[in-house]
């Protein structure tokens, strides 16, 4: 092997190394609180249904949302976590947040949220969703658990 090959070798491995040593290792580790939705300019006519779907599941739910409006999480009506859209771990290096508009029983995507992990404990975030009809933002926190 020739002399710059194995400089060129040494270099990439070491490289490869330190990524790996400051690579966080956020996916057991990150929780998500959703605090708030904002309604800026609901997306029907009169009001809208909104419901959070993040890992498959709705974790929030409110009726009669019309723009302007402010939607803590505790006001929410869902069954499924009682709680509220709290402590909802991360599976991966972000957390995708749907926002549904109920019509009967029927939900449609209207827009949506990917939460980074790199914001763990950056402390209260307010960020617009990339919506389809109507304009949402959402207020959250990203925190570590403790181990």
């Amino acid at each position: 092997m020739s002399r710059f090959m194995r400089r060129l070798l040494t270099f990439a491995l070491a490289v490869g190394a330190l990524t790996t040593v400051v690579a966080p290792a956020h996916a057991d580790k990150l929780r998500l609180d959703i605090l708030y939705i904002r309604c800026n300019d609901q997306s029907e006519p009169f009001s809208d249904e909104i419901r959070l779907r993040v890992n498959g599941d709705i974790v929030a739910s409110w009726n009669d949302v019309d723009g302007g409006e402010v939607h803590p999480f505790y006001t929410s009506h869902t069954i499924a976590r009682p709680n509220g859209p709290l402590d909802i771990p991360f599976t991966g290096d972000s957390v995708i947040i749907d926002i549904l508009e109920q019509d009967g029983n029927e939900y449609g995507l209207i827009g949506w949220l990917e939460v980074p992990a790199s914001l763990a404990d950056a402390g209260q975030q307010e960020w617009a969703a990339s919506m389809y009809d109507g304009a949402y933002s959402i207020s959250f926190n990203v925190w570590t658990t403790p181990d």
